[in-house]
C-alpha cells in the first residue's frame, strides 16, 4: 500500500492503464492530467467553496490545448477526434470536486461547430 501525503491531494488512477491508447492520446492524457493536478487541484476547494473560479483558467485551458476540441483551426479548435474529448472529460473528473469539473470544459466546449457548405440551394 502507498504512503499517501496528507498536504498534498492524491489523484486515484480510477481505471487500469487503456491499451487503446495511442503515443498521440497518452500524451494529450498527460497534458490534461499535468494541467489539473497543477492549474486546479491546488485550489479546488477555495473554488468550490466560493462557488465560482477565475476566468484565467479559461486563457490557460486554451494555451495547454485544451479548449474547442475538434472543432478546425481555422476557427481557434484544435482538431481531434472525439476519444481526445472523451480523455479530457475523464482526466478533469478524476480529482472529485462537486462542481469544478466543469470549468474549462464549458461553455467554450458547447460552441456549435462551422457547417460545412453542402453544395445544396435552401
Amino acid at each position: 500500500m502507498a504512503v499517501v501525503d496528507s498536504h498534498k491531494p492524491h489523484l486515484p488512477d480510477f481505471a487500469p492503464a487503456r491499451p487503446v491508447l495511442q503515443r498521440r492520446t497518452r500524451a494529450f492524457r498527460n497534458t490534461v492530467r499535468r494541467f489539473v493536478e497543477r492549474e486546479i487541484m491546488p485550489h479546488v476547494d477555495q473554488w468550490d467553496e466560493a462557488e465560482e473560479f477565475p476566468r484565467e483558467l479559461y486563457r490557460k485551458a486554451s494555451a495547454a490545448g485544451l479548449l474547442q476540441l475538434g472543432f478546425p483551426e481555422e476557427y481557434g479548435g484544435v482538431p481531434t477526434d472525439l476519444f481526445f474529448c472523451i480523455i479530457k472529460a475523464l482526466e478533469m473528473a478524476r480529482h472529485g470536486s462537486g462542481g469544478s469539473e466543469r470549468q474549462p470544459q464549458q461553455p467554450h466546449d458547447r460552441v456549435p461547430r462551422p457547417s460545412r457548405p453542402s453544395g445544396r440551394n435552401g
